[in-house]
């Protein structure tokens, strides 16, 4: 049963932030959270929280999402890993969530609708994607806004970031560059016109082709202004720090005698 959760935000809420699919990418969570969490910024997620990483990274990015109280809605990767046990994941490797990820996973809707004080009137939806977890593009766009009948919808599963503008005479869509000095993509809302910011993913963001392990992306309101952005990031700096500290802990322990860590 697809269930829907309403989100009623305060008046000190001026901004949303959507986490593109994450897939236990902890880098990107990182990275998003030291450039938006603040007070005035609400943060969601698009889901799949979870694959693609191994059962123990996926659990801890869902522990991080719930001690956070970050909402998120269901994607096909937590509907696909029914026991537990993730569809996708490196081989090889455990593929089993802990128990406190798995019921975190298996609570979470299928859309949230969301009221902002800072945006009266104006009508907010997450959902991961459109139904039987097919792709959003340019052809079902429309009847997607149609259904969700909303102003702006928030979305992901695709991995690749975009904003569509759905106005009477056409739909229009812009993807993001990937590239962060080219970032963000940018459109300001029109009365009359309805919108739907496809967040991308913090863990495997793409243009339409190979996906880009080592960026990240993710989708903002400005509520005050208006203002519909889609954000590419690097992830690379946080990788390199990560090696350079393993390979000083591996040296450190064959020194001393010790088994490196794996």
């Amino acid at each position: 049963m697809e269930r829907t959760d309403l989100l009623t935000l305060p008046a000190t809420k001026k901004r949303i932030v959507v986490l593109g699919d994450p897939h236990g990418d902890l880098f990107g969570l990182a990275e998003v959270l030291e450039r938006e969490d603040r007070p005035e910024v609400q943060i969601f997620s698009a889901g799949d929280n979870i694959g693609y990483a191994d059962g123990p990274t996926s659990s801890e990015l869902c522990r991080i999402l719930a001690e956070k109280k970050i909402p998120s809605v269901f994607g096909n990767h937590e509907a696909w890993s029914p026991t537990g046990k993730l569809f996708l994941s490196p081989p090889e490797l455990p593929r089993d969530l802990t128990p406190e990820a798995h019921a975190w996973c298996r609570g979470l809707p299928y859309r949230i609708r969301i009221e902002a004080a800072a945006a009266p009137g104006l009508k907010l939806a997450l959902v991961h994607t459109v139904p039987e977890w097919n792709y959003v593009g340019h052809d079902n766009a429309r009847s997607f806004s149609a259904t969700e009948d909303v102003d702006v919808i928030f979305s992901g599963h695709t991995h690749r970031p975009a904003i569509f503008t759905i106005a009477e005479e056409r739909v229009a869509v812009e993807y993001a560059s990937l590239s962060p000095k080219k970032s963000p993509l940018t459109v300001s809302l029109e009365k009359g016109k309805r919108y739907i910011a496809d967040a991308g993913s913090l863990a495997r963001p793409n243009q339409g082709f190979k996906s880009q392990h080592e960026r990240g992306s993710y989708a903002a309101l400005d509520l005050e202004k208006g203002l519909l952005e889609v954000h590419a990031f690097s992830k690379r700096e946080k990788m390199q720090a990560l090696m350079a500290r393993m390979i000083e802990e591996n040296t450190r322990a064959a020194r001393e005698g010790k088994k490196p860590a794996p």
